[in-house]
């Protein structure tokens, strides 16, 4: 709904609220409410506010006979349906429900994806009355109101009904192109601005969710939403787009990249050699920073004298949107960063360059990150010496030495401090904790630029370190796993309702059983995803499936190395127990041959590892009558010495050795070895 618009409804307007309607607001809210009347005060600065909305519903005579109001806050997507009432001699004309659609019309004119409100509880007409609205119960309030009442609250999501079937088939006529954005109003900017040859799907970040598998692979996915933060809409899009198999611009990858100054530090000095001479910079500086800020589309600037700068970061970091500021200190100009931007950040005087750009991205394949060249010979392993539970024990250290050695291959432990020194090395192993957080990602993705081996590949990484990717790679390769839901605000009251329960809801990137909750009901299922929800824009939720133990699968290069069974911890539902005193105790372990496996569980654990890569992976399996159920596919598994080597010993080492040794001479290449 436009703001100042007014709507016919039964001989009532709607129009936003006026300072000269508040005696008849005082009116409506005494006749309404017994007790948190708004005062008129409040009601002043409500209208007053940018970030509240009221509006009135006017009778013919122009009287105010009802009116709602709603509160925003920037930080969030959510809108608050603060108060809404009806005189009751108007009641029963739908007057309540054209306001409340008013007001969903409204939020969403502000970018806001759904709508929260309270209600009294013990009024079971008026809780009725809001989930006939479309909003759904999700927490009770103990004590909530002036009165000491209690209060439920309910939310609803915004914006029109998804057919992901439609859109499926309308996205394999388009040539297999969508492009997801943040917002109904981008997608409606975009729409308007015609002149494309061939018009894509677009869709918002809530409903590319939903469409699940259904649009197949090969579908190219433009995604425009916020992608600045680990963990946000854009970064999910990407993330799933990939795991179902379909090409993303920004791939996961770049986001990755550019989500720290640190792992794109690298590429900063390259890209200053572009820029032109500091007397040409000098008039271009801000007034109020001082600085000169570029932003650049789909590697398009309409600045002339940059144009050598936005073709290369395009090739570095493939992405629709990227800023980047130029600074100068001590008379030296420089790229100080590099930011990926989503479409709502384009200003509207910019939106046309922004539109040509898109339509042009549209035809060609997406580009891919450009890559490093190869540098000279020795293999480096990455540790961390103070690190409590390293994935390898100094025993299996040193055994690991041992086998590179009769492989011709020097091996040096590195720390941390060695980034600089790792164009000395030919291949890279890692045996520290890996994360995109962590500075383990930033040494794999140096090592993947310069064109070394190296175990584990930044991809994955990425891959294995966010069970969202995982659960949907899974799902795509017809590999069994536990009913698995992807969880946001948007749809939380909905997936609560049709769950089985006990369930067990996992943040995405939690790793030794750390980020997951064991729900029994509907109450502790909100809970808990209320409060991982404010980190994550998505979290899954997955069936409980007990089990004494689960199979632990050594997979190198497609081949199973060894199996184990980790055992549960005593009186507990998962292998490791972090207790509130900041203690963790563990299960036992049993190790086993490979002939002693279920051949359902090691075909299962190659195909799960085969939809990561050909790294060093351990698989986890559940085993359940005729039942391979794939849990988790992890990089950077424990090999600790007298445990996951107890059956096949050196020969674990060796082997990996082998695959090192043949990696770098093809890297070299050199046939054979």
């Amino acid at each position: 709904m436009i703001p100042n618009a007014f709507k016919l409804m039964n001989n009532i307007t709607y129009r936003p609220a006026r300072l000269d309607d508040i005696n008849a607001l005082q009116v409506i809210e005494a006749a309404s409410f017994k007790s948190d009347l708004l005062s008129r005060r409040a009601l002043q600065q409500g209208i007053r506010s940018q970030s509240q909305w009221i509006q009135v519903a006017v009778n013919e005579a122009g009287a105010p006979v009802g009116y709602c109001q709603l509160h925003f806050n920037s930080k969030t997507h959510v809108a608050r349906l603060y108060s809404i009432a009806v005189l009751e001699a108007w009641r029963g004309r739908g007057i309540a429900r054209t306001l409340i659609e008013n007001a969903a019309d409204h939020a969403m004119s502000q970018g806001k994806t759904s709508l929260v409100l309270e209600a009294r509880s013990a009024d079971s007409r008026l809780v009725q009355f809001y989930a006939d609205q479309r909003f759904s119960a999700v927490e009770k309030l103990p004590g909530y109101y002036e009165d000491g009442a209690d209060a439920i609250r309910m939310t609803r999501p915004l914006g029109a009904e998804f057919d992901t079937e439609a859109v499926s088939r309308r996205v394999r006529e388009l040539r297999q192109i969508i492009v997801v954005v943040p917002r109904e109003q981008d997608a409606k900017i975009i729409e308007a601005a015609g002149g494309a040859k061939q018009r894509p799907m677009i869709v918002t970040a809530q409903q590319f969710l939903a469409l699940g598998h259904m649009l197949g692979e090969g579908v190219k996915v433009l995604n425009l939403c916020p992608c600045e933060e680990y963990l946000s809409s854009g970064y999910y899009v990407s993330l799933i787009a990939e795991a179902r198999g379909n090409r993303t611009l920004p791939s996961i990858e770049t986001i990755s990249g550019l989500v720290s100054k640190r792992l794109y530090q690298q590429y900063l000095e390259e890209l200053t050699r572009l820029l032109p001479a500091a007397e040409f910079l000098e008039p271009l500086r801000s007034a109020k920073t001082g600085n000169v800020s570029l932003e650049l589309y789909f590697g398009q600037t309409g600045q002339p004298w940059a144009r050598q700068i936005a073709k290369r970061c395009y090739q570095l970091f493939a992405a629709p949107v990227l800023e980047i500021l130029v600074v100068e200190r001590k008379g030296k100009w420089a790229i100080d960063y590099i930011w990926p931007l989503s479409v709502s950040s384009v200003d509207a005087k910019d939106r046309p360059r922004f539109i040509a750009a898109l339509m042009a991205a549209l035809n060609p394949s997406l580009p891919r990150p450009a890559g490093r060249q190869n540098y000279p010979f020795d293999l480096a392993i990455l540790i961390d010496p103070d690190e409590k539970l390293p994935p390898s024990d100094a025993r299996a250290l040193t055994l690991t030495i041992r086998a590179l050695a009769k492989q011709e291959i020097h091996a040096e432990l590195i720390g941390k401090e060695d980034f600089k020194r790792l164009s000395a090395f030919d291949a890279l192993y890692i045996r520290t904790t890996t994360n995109i957080d962590h500075y383990s990602y930033r040494f794999s993705r140096k090592a993947a630029d310069l064109g070394l081996p190296v175990i584990d590949d930044p991809q994955s990484i990425l891959r294995c370190s966010n069970k969202v990717f995982l659960a949907e790679a899974l799902t795509r390769a017809g590999l069994d796993t536990p009913q698995t839901r992807l969880v946001t605000r948007a749809n939380l009251a909905s997936v609560a309702k049709s769950l089985p329960y006990p369930c067990v809801l996992k943040i995405p990137d939690g790793s030794f059983s750390r980020g997951m909750v064991k729900a029994r009901n509907p109450e502790e299922f909100l809970a808990g995803a209320q409060n991982m929800l404010v980190d994550s824009f998505v979290i899954l939720a997955q069936e409980f499936l007990p089990t004494d133990f689960d199979w632990r699968i050594g997979i190198l290069d497609g081949k199973p190395i060894f199996a184990c069974k980790y055992f549960m911890s005593r009186g507990h539902w998962q292998i490791y127990h972090h207790k509130s005193s900041g203690q963790v105790s563990s299960g036992g372990f049993s190790c086993c041959t490979l002939e002693e496996v279920p051949a359902a569980v090691l075909q299962a654990s190659i195909r799960a590892s085969l939809t990561i890569g050909d790294g060093l992976y351990g698989v986890d399996v559940k085993h359940l009558a005729d039942r391979a159920v794939i849990i988790e596919v992890n990089d950077n598994p424990s090999i600790d010495a007298g445990i996951e080597d107890k059956i096949y010993g050196e020969a674990i080492y060796s082997g990996l050795a082998s695959v090192f040794r043949r990696r770098i001479l093809a890297s070299k290449g050199i046939s054979g070895g």
